[in-house]
């Protein structure tokens, strides 16, 4: 749009007025994700219902695109008792089964912390923490991979996944009472996902529990980048969130 713009000449104090012809920049044009809600739904909920299945706590799941930076994301309490393996192996499962996905999953040894993928960031984080091995990592990827075809965990994911497609947020007294109704239809109250929790080669530190400080967000470059917006809260509420990229 071209405005009328008053000027006063410097020596004579005449006033002038013009048009400013010069070009304007164009407005931010908003963020635009290449996905589906059903996509995002469904990236969130395997985070979701493998949290759960783990005995994780999770605040709240969604994929209505929660800010101009996220398509969806899922937030988790702190624990210090929680193990630092078994975020992984949720952080592990959520990209399986993205259709979408511009890199393979899971990413390779050894895990860049530098990665456009905010669930490798995560993921090299966590491994960093407690030590972890090339062998341990592996073992970890089989865990996620059996847990993704677990029964359990695929009805939990469906449940979360249509919820979320129609654009509810689960908060934490709805994510728990599907997990609980799963749980009671399929009677499998404890998947045994640590193959590898005797094993002292799968981390110098195997017993060691994860930082008090976790986040997992994500951008759009790609679908695992693009997903998920995770961040933990204390009991207390205190946000304890990284920037995202």
């Amino acid at each position: 749009m071209i405005g009328l713009i008053k000027w006063q000449h410097p020596v004579t104090g005449v006033p002038v007025t013009f048009q400013d012809c010069r070009p304007r920049p164009e407005p931010d044009a908003p963020a635009v994700f290449p996905f589906t809600v059903k996509d995002v739904a469904g990236h969130e909920a395997r985070h979701a219902a493998a949290a759960l299945l783990m005995g994780l706590g999770v605040r709240e799941a969604r994929a209505d695109i929660p800010n101009d930076s996220a398509a969806g994301h899922v937030l988790f309490y702190v624990d210090d008792r929680a193990d630092v393996r078994d975020e992984m192996v949720a952080t592990l499962v959520g990209p399986m089964g993205d259709e979408s996905m511009e890199v393979p999953w899971p990413p390779a040894w050894p895990l860049n912390p530098d990665s456009k993928d905010a669930d490798e960031r995560l993921l090299a984080k966590h491994a960093a923490a407690i030590v972890l091995t090339e062998y341990g990592y592996r073992r970890l990827c089989d865990d996620a991979r059996r847990l993704s075809v677990d029964p359990t965990f695929r009805e939990l994911e469906k449940s979360l996944s249509t919820f979320m497609e129609h654009g509810v947020v689960l908060t934490e007294p709805m994510l728990l009472d599907l997990h609980n109704r799963v749980v009671t239809r399929t009677k499998n109250t404890s998947l045994l996902h640590k193959s590898f929790a005797m094993t002292p080669d799968a981390g110098d530190a195997g017993s060691s529990r994860r930082p008090s400080r976790y986040s997992a967000t994500s951008t759009a470059s790609g679908i695992a980048s693009c997903l998920g917006h995770s961040t933990r809260r204390s009991r207390n509420g205190a946000r304890a969130a990284t920037p995202s990229p």
